[in-house]
């Protein structure tokens, strides 16, 4: 859910925060079944945070109120709901410390698919691309996580003071299977020792570069 608009709505308007962590985590059965849960945390710029928000805008941009960053997110969790295959969902606005939380069930892992597209902001979104940000071979026991460069497209078009904030930035990824994973393919991934769970943690910057260090090709046993 990298592409959460209402995130690019928040880095614009507070330009010159900084320090952000994504966590975006997924726990797969061995029917294709599972649970996402994806965190986007500010807490750390929280105190500049809400300075900005005594202002009416940062760098010509309008800082929008609390009230208008959880109406925007909320858009974006309502939109999920409608997505085939998607139950169970659940959403949190922590406007102190600014964290906010967003999880869901589904059917396939596939259907991740479509709650990515379905966030993209577009209002005639179709939810039935075929991009494949998410995979699943129950006969291959073959499960893949796939980036893309929209990060790297946006951090183009942001001017420098824009840009600050993603220093310090990090996304990490958690995968957690029911069996073990026989072999990992990811630049930056790591397996956990009873293994059980592949992981990374990554520098935003390095996306703004290349989205595919996303990319995780987790074979299980």
């Amino acid at each position: 859910m990298r592409r959460l608009h209402f995130i690019l709505i928040i880095t614009i308007s507070f330009s010159l925060t900084g320090c952000f962590e994504i966590i975006e985590e997924v726990k797969l059965q061995a029917d294709g079944r599972g649970k996402l849960k994806y965190i986007i945390n500010f807490s750390q710029s929280s105190s500049k945070i809400k300075s900005l928000l005594l202002m009416d805008e940062v760098e010509g941009q309008a800082v929008p109120s609390k009230e208008k960053i959880r109406y925007e997110f909320q858009k974006v969790v309502n939109k999920t709901k409608n997505v085939s295959g998607i139950s169970n969902v659940k959403s949190q606005s922590d406007l102190d410390n600014f964290i906010f939380t967003y999880q869901c069930d589904f059917k396939e892992v596939e259907n991740l698919n479509a709650v990515m597209d379905s966030v993209k902001g577009a209002d005639n979104q179709d939810l039935n691309l075929n991009e494949k940000y998410f995979s699943y071979s129950r006969s291959n026991k073959i499960f893949k996580r796939k980036g893309d460069d929209l990060l790297k497209e946006q951090y183009s078009k942001m001017t420098d003071g824009q840009k600050v904030i993603f220093v310090g930035a990090t996304y990490t990824c958690l995968y957690r299977f029911q069996g073990e994973i026989d072999s990992l393919k990811s630049v930056y991934g790591k397996m956990s020792k009873d293994k059980l769970t592949a992981f990374s943690k990554l520098d935003v910057l390095k996306l703004t570069e290349n989205g595919q260090y996303l990319n995780h090709e987790i074979k299980l046993k």
